[in-house]
């Protein structure tokens, strides 16, 4: 909700909130874990470290988080997205500690850390570009929109790929349990793999706008600038984006099927105007 403070600047207390709480999910479980190790593993004095922390951490971060600019200035860098892997050092974190032989609390809620933080790091990066992305689109002139799938190459290509993502990663949880496969206990990571290749072929709704080109997924609105990408092309199957900078096997490329556009030529010409043609 945006509204103004004393001083006259916007502020936006849901996304105060949002960032509130993943600053708790991603730093109370660190304070825990030093009061696990360093002080008791007394379930209330972890109760009372943890409950403190989440207090603290919620309160002053949602509090400077509330300006409007500052969801506009994060939702403007890629780094965003580091919210989303930065919790997994609690994952890398929980094998060392299982490796030295250790148990107790630590294991437990370097777990719950690893999973809140990935769970609230992802919404708060899709809110801090929702953000961005109207902000930057308010006057700004849109020229084309149009929606469309991956290219059916791609699609067959990628359910190829989960198909063998999910048998693997199923196996070696299987193996890991009956075999005593340790490796076995690591695939289960190939799971949510899948599910992010499946998100990439997807039909999504695209912008040509002045502003950038625009990736519109209702709940989630990503605006890349012209900058981010170098050129495009149109094939008979497939129009494509290609990014600035490395990308292996073109993967970091936007493509789109030729047959799920419209007006191929209408696209064309509105991409022109900000890329070259290859």
């Amino acid at each position: 909700m945006k509204q103004s403070d004393e001083t006259g600047t916007e502020t936006d207390s849901v996304f105060g909130f949002i960032a509130g709480v993943y600053a708790a999910a991603v730093l109370a479980p660190a304070v825990t874990i030093l009061a696990a190790v360093g002080v008791s593993e007394n379930p209330a004095t972890l109760f009372f470290s943890f409950l403190g922390s989440v207090i603290v951490f919620a309160g002053f971060v949602g509090w400077q988080a509330r300006q409007e600019s500052v969801a506009v200035r994060l939702g403007r860098t890629k780094w965003i997205w580091l919210a989303v892997v930065a919790p997994f050092g609690y994952g890398v974190l929980m094998f060392v500690v299982i490796a030295a032989g250790l148990r107790g609390a630590a294991v437990g809620v370097s777990m719950a850390g690893m999973i809140a933080g990935m769970i609230t790091g992802m919404g708060f990066a899709v809110a801090a570009q929702n953000r961005y992305a109207r902000a930057t689109l308010s006057g700004s002139e849109e020229y084309v929109r149009f929606t469309a799938s991956a290219p059916k190459r791609d699609r067959r290509l990628v359910m190829w790929s989960i198909a063998v993502f999910v048998v693997v990663g199923l196996a070696g949880m299987v193996a890991s349990v009956v075999a005593d496969f340790e490796l076995g206990e690591d695939l289960y990571l190939l799971l949510p793999i899948s599910g992010g290749l499946l998100g990439a072929t997807t039909t999504k709704t695209f912008a040509v706008t002045d502003a950038g080109f625009l990736t519109d997924q209702r709940v989630h609105k990503n605006l890349q600038s012209w900058d981010d990408f170098e050129g495009f092309s149109v094939r008979e199957d497939a129009v494509i984006l290609r990014r600035a900078g490395w990308s292996a096997f073109g993967l970091r490329d936007i493509r789109r099927d030729a047959a799920d556009i419209e007006d191929v030529d209408e696209l064309a010409e509105a991409l022109e105007r900000f890329l070259p043609r290859e």
